[in-house]
C-alpha cells in the first residue's frame, strides 16, 4: 500500500509488530481480510 523504502522506520515498526507472538497468532492474512474490507468500502461508497 506504500512505496517501499519511501517511510523505511514506519516500514521497520510494522514488521516488527507484525512479528510479536501475540499479534503474529492473532493477525489474519491479508487474503482473507480483503473480501471484508472490500465490501465495507463499498457500503461506504454507496452511503455516501
Amino acid at each position: 500500500m506504500m512505496e517501499a523504502g519511501k517511510f523505511p522506520r514506519l516500514e521497520t515498526w510494522m514488521k516488527n509488530f507484525k512479528e510479536d507472538p501475540v499479534i503474529k497468532e492473532n493477525l489474519p492474512e491479508f487474503k482473507d481480510m480483503l473480501p471484508a474490507m472490500k465490501s465495507r468500502r463499498e457500503a461506504y461508497l454507496a452511503s455516501k
